[in-house]
């Protein structure tokens, strides 16, 4: 009987341990390239940068067809998702992105009572960006 508990136990705490290492810690710092296939022209690909100052995170986007850079406002991340509001021609956008693989986020941009996707992915540390 004694043998049993002592299994169960040790059993539970390789699984405790096991599950806590497999928590991955995702960081949305740097230079992401944006796609969004059914987002009008000019604003379906870019880029963009993701910096964490004064304990908020600082989202801005540079589209390829259009110099200007678009702040992303009321930005928040936490665990594996990131949320913010865009405005681009005066139309705020809620926008909510999660993490799927280290390098690469999906989300959805909430926009006239529909949604829209979208996908970030990580640029190379040697890549230039704007």
């Amino acid at each position: 009987m004694k043998r049993t508990v002592i299994l169960i136990i040790m059993v539970l705490f390789c699984v405790t341990l096991s599950a806590q290492r497999s928590r991955v810690k995702y960081n949305p710092k740097g230079t992401w390239k944006f796609e969004n296939s059914a987002a009008p022209p000019g604003y379906s690909t870019g880029t963009v940068e993701i910096k964490h100052s004064k304990k908020i995170y600082l989202v801005t986007f540079v589209f390829d067809q259009n110099a200007e850079n678009y702040p992303a406002e009321d930005v928040s991340f936490s665990g594996n998702t990131l949320q913010f509001t865009l405005t681009i021609q005066g139309m705020a956008m809620k926008c909510e992105a999660k993490f799927v693989e280290k390098n690469r986020i999906d989300g959805e941009t909430y926009v006239m009572g529909t949604s829209v996707p979208f996908t970030l992915t990580r640029e190379k540390s040697g890549a230039k960006s704007r």
